[in-house]
């Protein structure tokens, strides 16, 4: 990859996440080119990024990946596949994890994404199993007794292998909305855009009365509050998107994105709003040519024409 191809992150950040994603891509440039075996210490390089829903938490992770050159993998914890549990139709998630940091291990680097870290705080006993597999993530720590795909079970030799890159060239980032942060923050906000409401930002004394210390245990004072989005935060993220569409598409993008981003605003939909926009956009102009197709035949067809039965005709 190229350096003017790893700056395409910072083009899709909002200057709001600067600061944070300047964070982010400065730490992970520790990760990769720290000798951290020179140190009596470790080096705590983990990150857990809080903001409400919305906030565009894991885009900027991408975001900050796509801005190292480094490939990431994104793991919810809401859909996190539990050690011993393949009987359920899917590979566990560890094992993923595992083919990750070897697909890394002749690569600059890589990126995890820990994402909806929040869900796991609540005490159930599927979240205690699901605590003890996360967390040896985030103590890059790889767990023994790993099976791959094909039921397989991985050698010890690979294992040790895969957490010597966890260790060394693996920024691991969390992410989580811990909503009772934001909870009765909101206010109205007066001036030129009174419609939009502004969520006041925790500090950092905010965050340690209220994330579980075993979270903060694992990420320290790596602690960064996302700003929420509002109305003209949307706005702002249409035109660096509209920027990088190719010009037939452009003017449709902005126009539906204009007609839209107030009802996404009030949802909270965040980054992904673009994506589900692209979608929108596409289906539209592909409804519009069915309809001209359609009404062209209506229009030019003769009233009496005989049609021959073994002819296809497209609409």
């Amino acid at each position: 990859m190229t350096e003017e191809e790893n700056k395409n992150g910072s083009q899709l950040i909002l200057p709001k996440q600067q600061a944070a994603f300047d964070r982010i891509t400065a730490i992970g440039r520790i990760v990769l080119s720290l000798d951290r075996k020179q140190f009596p210490l470790s080096v705590r390089t983990n990150i857990l990024i809080t903001g409400e829903s919305g906030a565009g938490k894991s885009f900027l992770v991408r975001a900050a990946a796509l801005d190292l050159g480094l490939p990431i993998l994104s793991i919810k914890t809401s859909e996190w596949m539990l050690l011993g549990s393949a009987g359920r139709g899917a590979t566990p998630t560890w094992p993923r994890i595992h083919e990750f940091l070897m697909r890394c291990a002749n690569l600059p680097g890589g990126v995890v994404l820990l994402d909806e870290l929040d869900k796991i705080c609540d005490r159930t006993s599927w979240t205690t199993y699901l605590r003890s597999e996360a967390f040896s993530l985030l103590d890059l720590t790889v767990p023994p007794n790993l099976v791959d795909r094909d039921g397989d079970t991985i050698s010890e030799d690979s294992i040790e292998a895969a957490q010597r890159v966890l260790r060394s060239k693996i920024l691991v980032v969390g992410a989580g909305a811990f909503q009772s942060i934001w909870d009765d923050r909101q206010r109205p906000e007066v001036g030129f855009l009174s419609a939009e409401r502004r969520i006041a930002s925790p500090d950092m004394g905010d965050l340690f009365r209220i994330l579980p210390r075993e979270i903060l245990a694992r990420f320290g004072s790596n602690l960064i509050v996302l700003p929420p989005l509002v109305e003209g935060d949307y706005f702002q993220m249409l035109d660096v998107f509209a920027d990088r569409m190719p010009d037939f598409w452009k003017p449709r993008f902005i126009k539906l994105g204009r007609e839209r981003i107030p009802e996404a605003a009030r949802l909270k939909l965040g980054p992904r709003f673009y994506e589900e926009l692209v979608l929108e956009m596409v289906l539209a102009e592909r409804q519009e040519i069915a309809n001209f197709k359609k009404d062209d035949w209506n229009q030019s067809g003769p009233a009496n024409a005989v049609i021959d039965s073994d002819q296809e005709y497209e609409f």
